[in-house]
This record gives C-alpha cells, sequence and structure tokens, in this order.
C-alpha cells in the first residue's frame, strides 16, 4: 500500500534527467521507495526509484527529512521544479485502505492524505 506523502522540491539538483535527482524535505507523511508521485493536478511526474540521505541509502523518510531522491520519468525544469509541492499517487485502494489505519498513525500522515484526496476528488 502506498502511504501518504507531502513533500517539497528544493534547490538541490544533482541531475535534471535520466532518472532526475534532487532534494527534497518530506513536509508531511511517509515517503518510500517505488511510490509514483503526482502533483497539485494530479498529473503523474514519476516514480521514486531510490531515497538517499548523507550519501546513504535509506528506505524511507518521515515528516521534516531532508533527503536526496532520484526519480524516473521526471525532467526537472520541464515537469518537476523548485519549490514545487509533490504528493504520492495513491489508488482508490490504497485510499480506501488507509481509512482503515488512518486513526493509528500521526496527524501528519492524515494531513497528507485529505490533501491527496481532495486532489484526486475522491
Amino acid at each position: 500500500m502506498t502511504l501518504p506523502v507531502k513533500f517539497v522540491v528544493l534547490k538541490d539538483v544533482f541531475r535534471r534527467s535520466d532518472p532526475c535527482i534532487l532534494g527534497i524535505e518530506i513536509l508531511a507523511g511517509e515517503l518510500r521507495q517505488n511510490y509514483w508521485i503526482i502533483n497539485e493536478n494530479n498529473n503523474r511526474i514519476g516514480k521514486i526509484i531510490d531515497i538517499q540521505s548523507e550519501k546513504r541509502k535509506i528506505d524511507s523518510a518521515k515528516i521534516g527529512d531532508k533527503v536526496a531522491v532520484s526519480i524516473e520519468g521526471a525532467i526537472y525544469g520541464r515537469n518537476i521544479k523548485e519549490n514545487q509541492i509533490l504528493y504520492s499517487d495513491m489508488t482508490n485502494n490504497d485510499i480506501i485502505n488507509f481509512l482503515d489505519i488512518k486513526d493509528k498513525l500521526p496527524q501528519d500522515y492524515s494531513n497528507a492524505f485529505d490533501e491527496i484526496r481532495r486532489i484526486k476528488n475522491f
């Protein structure tokens, strides 16, 4: 299941494409590898293929973490920009399943979830 996440693109760009590698800060929720990412218009940006912190590969990042991510399919300057807010692309099944565990997770997960639901009109 894809968990909700909201993050902002920082000014650190290490590679513009193939894959795009850049710095982000997690604003809410939890980011994991293989999550598809959408923008505020529900347009798919790409897929997270790697997350690193201090040059070490990590499995996930949570609120407040500043990490580098590799995003397959993203092109910096074209479909991703500095200061842009991005979200995990939760499927309808992810949304339904998350409703069952929503109360057991920190409030920031719920905040990101509510924004994703609004973006996806679910």
